[in-house]
């Protein structure tokens, strides 16, 4: 994986699809998400009728935001409806989850190290930057199909080493992982009345090979993006299809800070993830600084730091955000929070400053073609 640290991703993909790799409760809560039948059942118990309108099923579907069938887990925008598929992979880390435990049993382990060994296999921070990594070498070799990514250079960009053998066995089942995620996307137009308008069907990676050395893997485009006018000229998309394709929009990501980030708390890894997507505040932002004004629930939520304790709560969160280094300075400073009651400091918006990244010129390898 060589190239330019900084890449191009699109902005959907990186903000509203790879974050389902970060919450737990696609897999390891699944069951605990609520049911798509029952909140339509429950609605219309309430109601008093026996059938829900298609606005009415849009209004209170959307605002649940996110629920599930028997194989799928659904993010729900409103507009569309984004339904991931995690069965397959359900079934195996289901299979994995009780053989692990009987080993541990047989052992007489106690229950806090079946726990930790089992929050190991629930946590995806690692398919999560793997993904992005794939993304990043689509930019780098400027396609999608049969993109070849070494090993080596794999772990390398992760921040480990050659060394460290079982990065290697990690690394296969993350990327076997985003195998096995699939999608289903359904749009509705709403301008008369609300109709499904078309869905898409896919998944994230496929016609995936593996060498002693290397992966070589196929990207779904629907991924890839805007960034896909990287990848081919884009000559055969009509008007309207470029527009759709470019209203997604994108960001440059630096490739660096998942390596520097292996030994950050994963509330800061996500937070640092979440800051660095950001366009910050138009009316803020300086010609060196995106400042990013968040609420602390909204960082709560992308830090997926979870706590019954109102002062847990605070003080890993304000831990997280010390260890982010590509912060330059937080509004109210850190010193300054620690001092105020929890409770306050759930009621403020922070003001977080982001230096600018360096733009990044490359040519795509077709004679005359530059990127800007």
């Amino acid at each position: 994986m060589k190239n330019t640290n900084i890449v191009k991703l699109d902005r959907t993909t990186v903000q509203e699809f790879l974050p389902m790799l970060t919450h737990r409760g696609v897999f390891s809560n699944f069951d605990n998400l609520p049911k798509k039948d029952e909140i339509l059942k429950e609605e219309m118990e309430r109601l008093g009728i026996d059938k829900l309108a298609p606005e009415q099923e849009r209004g209170i579907l959307s605002k649940v935001g996110k629920y599930r069938s028997k194989a799928y887990v659904f993010r729900d925008y409103g507009d569309y409806v984004i339904a991931f598929s995690a069965k397959i992979y359900l079934d195996n880390l289901n299979n994995t989850e009780e053989e692990l435990k009987d080993e541990l049993l047989k052992e007489r382990y106690g229950e806090e190290l079946i726990q930790k060994a089992l929050k190991k296999l629930n946590t995806y921070k690692l398919a999560h930057k793997i993904a992005i990594l794939i993304l990043g070498e689509v930019y780098n070799q400027r396609k999608y199909q049969n993109v070849r990514i070494s090993k080596k250079d794999l772990i390398t960009n992760l921040g480990y080493t050659t060394s460290e053998k079982s990065i290697y066995a990690d690394s296969r089942e993350a990327i076997h992982s985003l195998r096995w995620l699939s999608y289903k996307i359904f749009k509705y137009k709403t301008k008369l009345k609300i109709r499904e308008d078309g869905e898409a069907v896919g998944i994230f990676i496929y016609n995936l090979i593996e060498t002693s050395t290397d992966y070589i893997i196929s990207v779904n485009p629907f991924f890839v993006g805007c960034a896909m006018h990287m990848a081919e000229d884009g000559s055969n998309l009509s008007k309207e299809e470029r527009q759709q394709l470019f209203s997604r929009g994108y960001l440059e990501y630096p490739l660096d800070h998942l390596k520097d980030s292996r030994n950050l708390s994963d509330g800061a890894y996500y937070l640092g993830h979440y800051l660095l997507t950001q366009k910050g505040n138009a009316k803020l932002n300086t010609k060196d600084h995106k400042i990013i004004a968040v609420t602390y629930e909204k960082l709560l939520a992308e830090s997926h730091i979870e706590h019954t304790r109102r002062n847990v709560r605070v003080n890993k969160l304000l831990n997280a955000l010390e260890e982010i280094a590509h912060i330059q300075h937080i509004q109210p400073p850190i010193s300054e929070l620690r001092k105020k009651s929890s409770r306050r400091v759930e009621e403020m918006t922070l003001h977080i400053y982001i230096p600018r990244q360096k733009k990044v010129i490359l040519k795509v390898q077709k004679e005359g073609k530059k990127l800007s």
